[in-house]
């Protein structure tokens, strides 16, 4: 699987504040929604 730089659709260079929120917040969401579960899982 090739990134999305690769295949030439983005080009994380050229983002400004607003771009790098949008791409973060949903990796932090996810990130803490999964530690929650395995923390839960684990118990």
């Amino acid at each position: 699987m090739l990134s999305m730089t690769v295949l030439g659709v983005t080009d994380p260079r050229e983002w400004g504040p607003s771009g790098w929120a949008a791409d973060a917040i949903p990796h932090l969401a996810y990130g803490f929604a999964t530690a929650l579960f395995l923390d839960a899982f684990n118990g």
